[in-house]
């Protein structure tokens, strides 16, 4: 797995950061770049951005989805924050952490085309069509 080598004040901000918005200090640094690429390069980063959420036995999970690359970041909700999983993977992560916290053992398989809502038009994820050469589950 690649490294970077972080000044350890450096380190104390982005924890600080990922515990401000309860996600992982790697989904602080996600945000942070996506941050940074939307409003330093206008629509196109806009367009690989496409918020979307699922509401799974009552709890609320949001993510960004990316058409380029097909996959799914979890930026809040019951899940642990994660980056860069396809959609069924991050199907499973919220149905897991959800039954997890109820106490159950039920499976988290799903499609996550299928889950996943898009925000702004409440439509299924499966009606973005990912880019070729993207993540196909």
């Amino acid at each position: 797995m690649p490294t970077v080598t972080i000044t350890p004040r450096t380190h104390d901000r982005i924890t600080d950061l990922a515990r401000a918005w309860g996600i992982s200090d790697e989904a602080a640094i996600v945000r942070l770049i996506d941050f940074w690429k939307q409003t330093s390069s206008g629509a196109q980063d806009e367009a690989d951005s496409v918020r979307v959420h699922v509401v799974y036995l009552g709890e609320r999970a949001d993510g960004i989805y990316h058409p380029s690359t097909g996959l799914i970041d979890i930026i809040s909700g019951p899940a642990p924050a994660a980056a860069g999983l396809k959609p069924s993977r991050a199907a499973g992560e919220v149905i897991r952490s959800v039954n997890k916290a109820r106490g159950k053992t039920v499976g988290g398989s799903r499609n996550g085309w299928d889950f996943w809502t898009v925000t702004a038009t409440g439509e299924p994820l499966k009606f973005i069509q990912p880019k070729r050469g993207a993540a196909s589950s």
